[in-house]
């Protein structure tokens, strides 16, 4: 191959790269933004009808209502300073995002689960944890 169609080769890669890296799960995106705001009515929109939900040591499952009231109330107290993704990982039909959340006073660890369902993107598990 001469050097000039490896570099025309390269370039692509390099050019279309950003794109293969980016969100592997059309929601994802969305999820990420409706956090960085603290916006559990936004969120809630991506909830399955019922969804996991972890904040620090207490683990359930909750309807989207509740969950979102729940979250609601974490928003409340922990207002975001910003929200960014570490690792977004693609399992099979489920997507796992690994990111911190940081408010002016403490840090989180966040991870949640998107999952295709039915033909249908939707939020099965969020955790939230101290750090």
């Amino acid at each position: 191959m001469n050097n000039k169609l490896k570099i025309i080769l390269i370039l692509l890669l390099a050019i279309s790269f950003p794109n293969i890296v980016s969100s592997q799960n059309p929601i994802s995106n969305n999820v990420a933004n409706a956090i960085r705001k603290g916006n559990s009515s936004e969120l809630s929109k991506y909830f399955n009808e019922n969804i996991q939900l972890k904040i620090d040591s207490k683990s359930n499952i909750y309807s989207k209502t509740q969950a979102e009231k729940i979250l609601n109330n974490f928003f409340a107290g922990n207002k975001p300073v910003s929200f960014n993704i570490d690792s977004e990982k693609l399992r099979g039909e489920a997507t796992v995002v690994l990111g911190n959340y940081t408010t002016e006073n403490s840090n989180f660890r966040m991870i949640y689960r998107i999952v295709l369902t039915d033909g249908k993107n939707t939020l099965t598990y969020i955790e939230i944890e101290a750090i």
